[in-house]
């Protein structure tokens, strides 16, 4: 019967077999899809079909972009930038327990970010004492493509309430309440991070170590 229509049932080295066509004819017999489907599982004892390729079919789409405290750059005050702890084995902004000091960095937004989505962050830190207390934290980004305006004080604001210390040299993961403004695909981030040692919540008596920022989106598949 199979050869009647001229195709041949080959070994291969797959699980299964392997159905060639030798002729056009034959090959119009496969069932074809769309442009731009792909064939679906449709589950157990069921015929696979032809279909777009939904995001639903992807089980987690969350992404992240890690931000390290040497992608960034004094902006207020005089914060230092250096290697902490007694063996040497970090490095991070040293923000201080006074005065209001921060740093700023820029991120290329990726080209899977869904559209219409948001960006949120989580700020890894420590503390460079052996003091204890309240941290005073504040983020601030602005995003723009050509024509932006660098010079603009027109931003997003996330001002969290103030964050405990860890012990010193103890990394902290803070994740920050708000999201930052939704971006387009491509446009730059500008983002700033500030300790308000200044106000009275600020409690902490010694450098705080800033680590770096994790930013998290949803990719677009």
């Amino acid at each position: 019967e199979w050869e009647a229509i001229g195709t041949h049932i080959l070994d291969a080295q797959v699980i299964g077999d392997l159905v060639v066509a030798t002729s056009a004819t034959q090959l119009g017999r496969f069932i074809a899809g769309a442009v731009n489907t792909v064939v679906r599982g449709q589950g157990a004892g069921v015929l696979p079909d032809f279909g777009a390729l939904s995001n639903a079919y992807m089980a987690n789409r969350t992404r992240y972009l890690w931000l390290p405290a040497q992608a960034f750059t004094l902006v207020l005050g005089a914060p230092t930038l250096g290697v902490q702890g007694s063996n040497n084995r970090y490095a991070a902004w040293a923000l201080d327990q006074t005065t209001d000091e921060g740093v700023s960095t820029q991120v290329a937004v990726p080209n899977d970010f869904v559209a219409a989505g948001v960006i949120t962050c989580t700020l890894y830190w420590t503390n460079l004492g052996a003091g204890a207390g309240d941290v005073k934290w504040q983020f601030r980004s602005a995003t723009g493509g050509a024509g932006l305006d660098l010079n603009s004080t027109t931003e997003t604001l996330l001002d969290p309430a103030v964050i405990a210390a860890p012990a010193q040299n103890i990394r902290t993961d803070s994740a920050i309440a708000g999201t930052f403004v939704a971006p387009a695909i491509d446009q730059v981030m500008r983002i700033h991070v500030m300790r308000q040692a200044s106000t009275a919540a600020d409690t902490l008596a010694n450098d705080a170590g800033f680590l770096g920022l994790r930013l998290e989106y949803t990719a677009d598949m």
